[in-house]
């Protein structure tokens, strides 16, 4: 049953078009823009496989996504994580134990900071003035969020990528 990994164009438009419906909903609807993110992030996890397919689909479903008007929530967060399926497993395969938390840590710092820079620079008129002086204390908060939303995120690819990986193991 591997046939289905061996038209990698065919599959990568096939995932591209799936992440980006989600995307869609979840930027005309505005509702659940984590869960919508997470279930384009899952669509693209056949692709694990091939890494240059994988990240065209990802650059090109990144980019689609924020031409498409409405909120913009689940199109950053796809955006911002998107490649991380596609990379988990080469993450996982690194010897030191060390080298992968610190690769995981860089992957939550770096999305966690850019998701409150957008999130700063565009609704900073938003903010209530005792908040707008306290931008440390946010900036803690986004990156305790982010690596909470992180655990949660890598837990369901890995499942995801395990169920993936039994259907489409060959039949013994």
């Amino acid at each position: 049953m591997r046939k289905l990994s061996q038209n990698k164009p065919a599959l990568a438009l096939f995932c591209a078009g799936a992440a980006l419906l989600l995307l869609l909903i979840g930027s005309l609807t505005g509702a659940l823009p984590l869960l919508l993110a997470l279930l384009a992030l899952i669509a693209i996890v056949p692709l694990k496989d091939g890494l240059l397919y994988g990240m065209a689909a990802w650059l090109l479903v990144s980019a689609a996504s924020l031409l498409i008007p409405g909120k913009k929530d689940s199109a950053l967060i796809f955006a911002l994580f998107g490649y991380y399926p596609l990379v988990r497993e080469r993450i996982a395969i690194c010897k030191s134990r060390a080298l992968r938390s610190g690769i995981r840590f860089a992957i939550i710092l770096i999305t966690g900071t850019a998701i409150f820079s957008v999130t700063a620079l565009s609704g900073s008129e938003q903010l209530p003035p005792e908040l707008a002086d306290s931008r440390g204390l946010l900036l803690g908060v986004y990156l305790l969020v982010t690596a909470i939303y992180y655990l949660i995120f890598d837990f369901v690819i890995k499942k995801a990528s395990q169920i993936y990986d039994k259907a489409t193991k060959p039949s013994e």
